[in-house]
């Protein structure tokens, strides 16, 4: 997501089906001596060509979680792993074009909510908010591209910043859409309240 690092994650991975092997990305940029990335395509390629370097099983399949913007990220990096089995699973995630579909007005007062709260806070938090306001110009250029793969995407009961967000508009982005509502969560509740195992099973479902 736009903000957070991966530690927020590690329960959902702890319960994660044995046979698989857990990766976790965290935001680039987030080291101060590295830049923070403009364009979706410098934090994809870099994810994707390093987890090839790495030996990823060109056999294996790739299941992808992406959560919020996180979504976006998932989603283009299983498209530059193609050719090869595997799943989306995605949580309260838009495809790109949902940025355009924002007022301006509305763009910038999320920005400087966000920056009034990081302003409180240290240097890590005020780096997020950097990164975050980044991907999000980075989405507004950025085009999604269809995958061949399965996606499974769950949603909270919470009112998103991106405005509505339901099956129909991942439909032209992936080759099947399976949509499930949390109502009874907020945005962040899966990982804050210990609910992730609600959503492991759509894992192991390729």
């Amino acid at each position: 997501g736009m903000h957070g690092t991966i530690a927020a994650f590690h329960r959902l991975a702890g319960i994660m089906p044995e046979s698989m092997e857990v990766v976790g990305w965290d935001h680039l940029g987030l080291d101060e001596r590295a830049g923070v990335p403009r364009k979706m395509e410098d934090i994809v390629a870099p994810i994707s060509q390093a987890e090839i370097q790495n030996g990823l099983d060109r056999e294996a399949p790739v299941h992808v979680f992406g959560f919020c913007v996180g979504g976006v990220l998932g989603q283009a990096v299983l498209h530059q792993l193609a050719p090869r089995n595997g799943r989306l699973v995605l949580l309260d995630a838009h495809p790109a074009e949902a940025v355009a579909l924002i007022p301006r007005w509305r763009r910038c007062l999320g920005i400087a909510k966000a920056w009034k709260v990081a302003m409180s806070g240290g240097a890590v938090e005020r780096r997020l908010v950097r990164i975050g306001v980044c991907q999000l110009h980075a989405l507004a250029r950025h085009r999604t591209r269809p995958i061949d793969a399965d996606l499974t995407l769950f949603r909270s009961g919470a009112p998103l910043s991106f405005g509505p967000l339901a099956k129909e508009h991942w439909n032209p982005h992936a080759r099947t859409v399976e949509e499930t509502v949390f109502s009874d969560l907020g945005h962040t509740d899966l990982f804050r309240c210990g609910q992730e195992q609600r959503i492991t099973e759509a894992f192991a479902a390729a």
